[in-house]
């Protein structure tokens, strides 16, 4: 039985000016065989990532308020993407009413870096599920 799958999109970034780089066409090549377009050899199909709704700013509620540690950032000098994760579900749970026990996807869309002292406010909305999350056909909310 599968417990979990994960897919994860990595962009190349040029250090020195913080853009999306192009890869080469040899890199690409490389990793060929990785591509999620096919997942058959996962024994599962893993949904497709969808463009997020943005939040509403009338129905969003400040959650949490988190200030960037040394122990948040990556070998990359910004925060790193689990911490994300956690402050999502940290915010999530201190939100009224939610409830995270059912939870099945999470998507997350890295908009910029955020770095060592930042104050990092965190909004959660609750939305019916197919309205702005990308799911469809299924019934109940998202946060």
């Amino acid at each position: 039985a599968i417990v979990a799958a994960a897919t994860s999109t990595y962009v190349l970034v040029n250090l020195k000016t913080r853009k999306l780089s192009i890869a080469p066409k040899e890199m690409v090549d490389l990793y060929a065989d990785y591509s999620t377009k096919d997942t058959s050899r996962l024994g599962t199909n893993l949904p497709r990532k969808s463009k997020l709704g943005n939040l509403d700013s009338e129905g969003a509620v400040l959650s949490k308020t988190f200030t960037v540690q040394e122990s948040d950032i990556d070998q990359n000098g910004h925060v790193g993407s689990i911490v994300y994760v956690h402050w999502i579900l940290e915010s999530a749970e201190s939100a009224e009413g939610a409830a995270l026990d059912h939870l099945k996807t999470l998507d997350i869309e890295y908009k910029e870096e955020c770095f060592l002292g930042q104050r990092i406010q965190c909004f959660t909305e609750t939305v019916e599920v197919g309205e702005g999350s990308g799911e469809s056909g299924e019934s109940g909310k998202s946060l």
